[in-house]
């Protein structure tokens, strides 16, 4: 492990937010300060699996789960096109904060590793691409003596993008050979029995309310009422114990994300959906490169039921992309960056309620992070990349940087979070 230089990765001071709204925060040096914190490169444990060329792209920390002391990560690539397409099997890295090193805990015979969720206690990996026929879909679960198993039970599920659970029942969204689909299991994931629902895919699950509700690509044009449905158009089914998953019509992405006017032709959706208080949260998304995305902002839905919905931005600084969700105890957390010519600044915005919020932290990075968990304290992030033609990309798209694992311990930031209230 070392710590990279401060001329290019640097933790600023901090400042508190007012209510609904992010405070412009004050950038104090370390000379006016008094504080010299620097981030911590820990390494880049994918760079032997993908060691270089267009297979960087492959490095990327797609996800990352604090759980059992660890910080686990997940990598690969199963878009079909370039760069690093189909880069599976994937090895699940973790990272150890008592033994100071990374290992490999399993490989996964899947495309990639793109999300990890806890479930009542549980950490599973949804199966983002096997690497097998397409009768069968993957999903992954940590036992009790820490070894991870291997399920392939799901009928048809060429893409298992999101599971949650609610009620006894486990659920996974899917994407089938005949378009979106939800599989329900009542016996924790021994057997499924699987719902077409919608076109295209099931990418993500809401919770609002104890109410589970299934969001798939949406047509930017496409039109609310009797004819979305009658074309399969609609989003957003939610759950009915008696009558299944029923199509929401008067959900599309005007109401998704408010404040926001969607390019017009594309196909959009949700990303790293969390629950929060009750609440949703999750990021608003253009579908990229096949599985993957590109955000334009980050929503707190407080309720979702017919005839009463309320969701609100949370109000990113001006030119931030947002690209994580992270919830800890009473904290929502969100991930975002703003690129300017000589690379990125990171940053990371709090709030304990959805409405008011404060930036947390801030470092300088060549590229941005993609991930970020938070374990005994301490911030960890997971560096990216991104390509604007995944037909059409260059090398200066994929730094080298991708892959990178930095961390922030909790004695600098919550140090800086002093300092920077005193402002």
């Amino acid at each position: 492990m070392s710590k990279v230089s401060t001329t290019s990765l640097v933790l600023f001071t901090l400042g508190l937010g007012l209510a609904g709204c992010v405070k412009p925060v004050r950038e104090s040096s370390a000379s006016s300060s008094g504080l010299t914190t620097q981030v911590e490169l820990l390494g880049n444990p994918y760079q032997a699996t993908y060691p270089g060329g267009a297979r960087i792209y492959a490095r990327n920390i797609w996800a990352m789960c604090a759980f059992n002391g660890e910080v686990m990560l997940g990598a690969g690539n199963s878009s079909d096109e370039g760069p690093a397409q189909n880069a599976g099997p994937v090895p699940l890295v973790a990272f150890s904060p008592f033994h100071g090193h990374f290992r490999v805990m399993f490989t996964v015979d899947d495309e990639q590793i793109d999300v990890f969720r806890v479930l009542q206690g549980e950490a599973y990996i949804p199966g983002h691409d096997p690497r097998e026929s397409w009768a069968f879909g993957n999903y992954y679960r940590l036992d009790e003596g820490g070894r991870w198993r291997k399920f392939r039970n799901i009928p048809s599920g060429v893409h298992t993008y999101d599971m949650t659970m609610s009620g006894g029942l486990l659920f996974a969204g899917l994407g089938t050979p005949r378009g979106a689909a939800v599989a329900v299991s009542t016996n924790a994931g021994a057997s499924w029995t699987n719902t077409r629902i919608a076109n295209s895919r099931i990418y993500a699950f809401l919770t609002v309310q104890s109410n589970v509700y299934a969001v798939g690509a949406m047509d930017s044009s496409a039109r609310l009422g009797k004819t979305a449905a009658a074309e399969n158009l609609v989003g957003v089914h939610q759950y009915d114990r008696e009558l299944g998953f029923r199509p929401r019509n008067d959900l599309g992405p005007e109401q998704l994300f408010p404040g926001v006017t969607v390019r017009a032709e594309t196909k959009v959706r949700i990303a790293r959906s969390v629950s929060f208080k009750d609440h949703a949260v999750y990021l608003g998304a253009y579908s990229h490169n096949d599985h993957q995305f590109l955000s334009f902002g980050a929503f707190v839905a407080d309720a979702l039921s017919a005839g009463r919905v309320s969701i609100h931005p949370v109000p990113l600084p001006k030119a931030s992309r947002a690209w994580d969700l992270l919830v800890e105890g009473d904290t929502l957390y969100v991930l975002t960056d703003v690129p300017d010519a000589e690379g990125t600044t990171v940053r990371v915005l709090a709030s304990t309620d959805g409405r008011a919020w404060f930036e947390r932290l801030r470092f300088r990075s060549r590229t941005f992070a993609r991930s970020f968990a938070l374990l005994d304290g301490d911030f960890y992030f997971g560096l990216g990349c991104e390509v604007a033609d995944p037909g059409q990309w260059t090398m200066q798209e994929l730094p080298p940087e991708t892959g990178n694992i930095l961390r922030v311990k909790n004695t600098a930031w919550t140090r800086s979070v002093l300092l920077g209230s005193r402002t």
